[in-house]
């Protein structure tokens, strides 16, 4: 919905107390639909409304026109341009902008912010964890994504300010800051609304910066003037620690809940499993659909697409290691991780992304989990990833409670981890919590629906399962 403008960074920034930052890097790219909007707001400005008219429509037939834009009511003006009754000249009416707001305009730099988003960005300036996601605190820099309406009729250049302040207060500053600032930036400002403008993120290669906790970012104008303030909550990245030799007990904790007794029943993977025995992993829905994993990659499936099924044969003949199977509970997400960080989806580009960052670091991707409302779980040998606050708390107290996480499974009411010493769970059905206290083994995988039918396995070939 908001066009990327051309970036002029001005200040590298290096962090006093740790190792050396920068200011990553932002790439320039031309906005068509900026470009001939702005034009066509000068043009008409002049009077030239037919002039204009052409700009307008060039604009809105770009590529890259967001879908909130105001295209539209301009081509409206120019068409209404030459029918406005003749005025008075004996009681004018007054100019909706004075033409003498210039000097008003530098001091706001030209801009009216009415939003700021905050993402992380490698040294590179590659998107890392996108605008308006959960930021923690190994994130290399902070990137922010600045929203305004501009003041001018034409492209203006302004060099802003920008403060950061950390959990108690401190502004953040380098040896290169400007004073009483964090760093300074060039920037473009387009004309009209609706705007918006990238600024390079602050902080390290190393993701040594921040901490947990509530940061602070204000926005100045070189004037000094306060643009804008926003709150930047990160939250603690999540350290994975290897699994240790566990003694004694193994536990359970959790809430469960009453259910529907009305998933499709998986009869296929039933007589399959009878006929052959165990298996290590898998997948189930609610609709008929449902795979499982034998040994690295035997298979058993049904009701799966036709892309997935594919797949899994494919990773079957050349021997792959199959590391996890997923689909959301009603079977419109799936996938397959394998050969530690290989993965095919058919899922929600943000998870895309997540999966794509993990395979290029060459993570072990050990678990994934996704739901019908697109949130979902990523666990890795370096990094435990939940996109839903709610399973970012649970995931953190099945943590702190039961240690090493090597599996997850997450539905629209309920979430699950099994852990090195125990399963941690919220909301799931009480058929699974009752089987669950009734093994004499460890289970390592758990997979289930809100609607009573589910499979647990040791991650190798001992199981039990209800579908």
């Amino acid at each position: 919905m908001k066009r990327i403008l051309l970036i002029l960074l001005s200040v590298i920034c290096c962090y006093t107390f740790t190792l050396s930052q920068n200011l990553a890097p932002k790439s320039n790219k031309v906005s068509c639909y900026s470009k001939n909007r702005s034009k066509g707001i000068s043009l008409y400005n002049q009077g030239k409304c037919a002039e204009a008219k052409k700009w307008f429509n060039v604009a809105k037939d770009c590529p890259d026109k967001p879908q909130k834009n105001d295209i539209a009511t301009w081509i409206s003006k120019c068409n209404n341009c030459n029918k406005k009754t003749v005025k008075n000249p004996n009681n004018p009416t007054k100019p909706t902008r004075p033409v003498n707001k210039e000097s008003e305009w530098a001091k706001k730099s030209y801009m009216n912010i009415t939003n700021l988003d905050f993402g992380s960005t490698d040294g590179e300036g590659n998107l890392e964890i996108e605008f308006g996601e959960n930021l923690y605190s190994d994130l290399k820099y902070l990137a922010t994504r600045i929203e305004y309406d501009g003041l001018a009729d034409v492209e203006k250049n302004a060099t802003i300010y920008v403060a950061i302040y950390d959990p108690d207060g401190n502004l953040l500053t380098g040896t290169s800051s400007p004073t009483g600032y964090t760093y300074s930036v060039d920037v473009t400002v387009e004309a009209g609304y609706y705007n918006s403008v990238t600024i390079p993120g602050w902080g390290n290669n190393y993701g040594t910066v921040y901490k947990s906790g509530t940061y602070q970012m204000r926005v100045f104008s070189s004037y000094g003037n306060e643009l804008y303030r926003r709150n930047i909550y990160i939250r603690p990245a999540v350290v994975v620690e290897k699994p240790t030799e566990t003694t004694g007990s193994f536990g359970f904790y959790g809430t469960s809940r009453s259910y529907s007794n009305s998933a499709t029943g998986l009869k296929y993977l039933r007589d399959d499993v009878s006929e052959k025995g165990g298996f290590r992993t898998g997948a189930i829905s609610v609709n008929g659909k449902g795979v499982i994993i034998r040994g690295n990659n035997g298979y058993a499936y049904t009701g799966i697409s036709t892309n997935l099924a594919d797949k899994i044969k494919s990773l079957n003949k050349d021997n792959s290691k199959i590391e996890d199977v997923f689909f959301s509970p009603n079977g419109e997400y799936y996938g397959v991780v394998y050969d530690s960080y290989g993965y095919f989806a058919h899922t929600l580009q943000s998870m895309l992304d997540k999966l794509k960052e993990y395979n290029n670091n060459q993570e072990h991707i050990t678990s994934v989990s996704v739901n019908n409302n697109g949130d979902f779980i990523i666990i890795t040998d370096k990094h435990l990833y939940a996109s839903n606050t709610n399973d970012y708390n649970a995931m953190i107290a099945a943590k702190d409670k039961y240690g090493y996480i090597y599996s997850a499974c997450t539905t629209e009411e309920g979430v699950i981890f099994c852990c090195e010493r125990g399963v941690y769970y919220s909301n799931i059905p009480t058929i699974l919590e009752n089987k669950l206290k009734s093994l004499s083994w460890k289970p390592k995988i758990i997979k289930f629906t809100d609607y009573g039918t589910f499979i647990v396995t040791d991650g190798e070939n001992t199981y039990t399962y209800q579908m």
